[in-house]
C-alpha cells in the first residue's frame, strides 16, 4: 500500500485543537522545499506555508498510512497539500504538493 495515501480522516475540530496546542511552534523541515521549482519556492516561501497552515481552514485533513498527516487547503484551481508530523513539542511541516482533488478514503 502506498505510504502517503490517506487511511483516516481527521475532524476540523481535532486539527484546530492540535494547532492551539502547538501555536507558535510550527517548524518547516529542510526537506519541505527540496523537490519544487524555483518559481514554487518564490510563491510558497516557508513563512507563507506556515501562515496558510495556521490561519486558513483546510478542506480535508487525514492521517496517511506512514503516520504523517495531510491537510488540504483550497486554492483557486487546486488544493495545496501540506504534509506534516506532530512531534513532542512542535509540528513540523515535512513537504507540500499541489493536488487536483481531495483524496477518496479507502472503503
Amino acid at each position: 500500500m502506498n505510504a502517503t495515501r490517506i487511511r483516516t480522516q481527521i475532524t476540523l475540530t481535532d486539527f484546530q485543537e492540535t494547532l492551539l496546542k502547538f501555536k507558535n511552534n510550527i517548524k518547516l523541515s529542510s526537506h519541505a522545499q527540496e523537490r519544487i521549482t524555483e518559481h514554487q519556492r518564490n510563491v510558497f516561501k516557508g513563512e507563507t506555508l506556515i501562515f496558510i497552515f495556521e490561519n486558513k481552514t483546510p478542506a480535508f485533513i487525514g492521517i496517511q498510512y506512514n503516520g504523517r498527516y495531510s491537510a488540504f487547503f483550497r486554492t483557486k484551481n487546486s488544493y495545496l497539500r501540506i504534509i506534516f508530523k506532530i512531534e513532542k513539542e512542535s509540528i513540523q511541516i515535512i513537504t507540500f504538493t499541489i493536488e487536483k482533488s481531495i483524496p477518496q478514503l479507502p472503503k
